[in-house]
């Protein structure tokens, strides 16, 4: 085997890759989630959608904010389901490169 002709291929194939990983918004629109809640914090909410989705949640919702949420989603879009959440809790959803950020509305 011809190892040094194997290290540019394998670095090329290795940027490639790289390049083309997907971002955290564009998972979060191919990936459905299904899920019921009852009487839950916005954040526990988002945090369920983490975990089915495997696209990491950031939350910061409002101080002292004690509102309970009761949803169920069925085969929906993981990007809609925290849009969703994120309304109801009075919040704006962003994305960055780390993954969805839940951040009181300025």
């Amino acid at each position: 085997m011809h190892l040094p002709r194997l290290l540019p291929l394998s670095l090329a194939l290795l940027i490639t890759c790289i390049l083309r990983a997907e971002t955290p918004e564009e998972r979060a629109k191919k990936i459905t989630v299904t899920m019921t809640l009852n009487d839950v914090p916005p954040d526990a909410a988002a945090r369920f959608v983490e975990v089915v989705s495997n696209i990491k949640v950031h939350y910061l919702g409002h101080p002292g904010d004690q509102t309970l949420l009761s949803l169920n989603f069925e085969n929906l879009v993981a990007d809609e389901a925290l849009r969703y959440i994120a309304n109801l809790a009075r919040l704006e959803l962003t994305y960055q490169a780390d993954g969805a950020h839940f951040t009181p509305k300025k």
